[in-house]
């Protein structure tokens, strides 16, 4: 018999999406034959699947060793991860700021992405257990376009993840962006619009009336120089490029942006600066949850400093 403590870690979780995680080869009708035949037990007892875990409780599997290592697989980490840039952590969250150029979570080609490296720095620090007996993977739960830096938020427990998905869902995180974007912009604004996407091309348009998805994008300027202004951008609504669409929508697109940017200013950084992608940053952001599991964040914020390509053009084109 083998008995397993649950931890923090899956508090909160159904027993039988535990068991499926636990037993990650094992198909749900065996799963469920297991627990009718009372050869997997909570707490002693009999269970029927759809019991919440909680810390502390026992799960009981009256099953021969070499049936459970027949219905466990150990999770592979890319030994190619690179390093992370922490911003900060506690035993709840991660946040990072994740670097140009990479994917935040896997396409199902690309072996290196943000997901892997932050679940590679949390199995180094033994956070993250990777083994076969493990039922709970962190995860990444904001997403950010692989050429847009910043700040991205990990999970370190069940808790944490279904916490943090709900705040982003319900709009209880504030996010603030940095971008530099075509034209002088001298005047802040609330742009609404209506937002659409092709999901065959990736590529989304954003419109002042019609139908569609209804977004709202809020924009100050911080400063300008020659045809080109830096803006802060607040989120108030989050779909997939939003920043990017709507600022080409009023006709001020993201400098450096290959999808909705302008070809000739594009050309101009590149040439001047060797900046291929464009320059948007997620600067800020502030976690609004007054209660539950992010209720000791409530109101707090973190910033992540902007690239130093990033940084050289603001350097050298703004003025404040």
């Amino acid at each position: 018999m083998r008995a397993v403590i649950i931890t923090p870690a899956d508090s909160g979780r159904r027993f039988d999406k535990y068991l499926a995680r636990y037993m990650n080869t094992a198909p749900k009708s065996l799963i469920y034959k297991l627990l009718r035949k009372k050869r997997v037990k909570l707490n002693g007892c009999r269970a029927e699947g759809g019991e919440i875990l909680r810390e502390g409780d026992v799960v009981s599997f009256y099953l021969a060793e070499e049936t459970m290592s027949c219905c466990m697989r150990a999770r592979a980490l890319p030994k190619s991860a690179g390093d992370i840039d922490v911003i900060y952590e506690d035993e709840w969250i991660l946040l990072i700021n994740k670097p140009v150029g990479l994917l935040t979570h896997g396409d199902g080609t690309t072996r290196d992405t943000l997901t892997d490296r932050a679940l590679y720095y949390l199995h180094a620090k033994k956070v993250f257990d990777a083994s076969s007996a493990s039922t709970f993977t962190p995860a990444v739960c904001n997403r950010l376009d692989r050429n847009t830096s910043g700040l991205v938020v990990c999970g370190k427990t069940l808790a944490a993840v279904q916490a943090l998905n709900r705040m982003f869902a319900e709009g209880k995180a504030r996010k603030d962006y940095l971008a530099a974007v075509t034209g002088i912009v001298r005047k802040g604004a609330l742009l609404r619009g209506f937002w659409e996407k092709d999901g065959t091309a990736n590529q989304a348009a954003v419109r002042r009336e019609g139908a569609g998805k209804e977004i709202f994008t809020e924009y100050a300027p911080i400063g300008y120089g020659e045809g080109c202004s830096l803006l802060r951008i607040r989120l108030h609504t989050g779909r997939s490029h939003q920043i990017r669409a709507h600022m080409q929508s009023i006709g001020h697109a993201v400098l450096g942006d290959p999808k909705y940017g302008d070809l000739a200013r594009n050309a101009w950084l590149f040439e001047k600066y060797a900046i291929p992608s464009q320059l948007l940053h997620a600067e800020r952001i502030f976690f609004m949850e007054p209660g539950g599991v992010l209720g000791r964040y409530y109101r707090r914020a973190w910033a992540a400093l902007l690239p130093d390509p990033f940084q050289t053009f603001v350097n050298t084109e703004i003025h404040t």
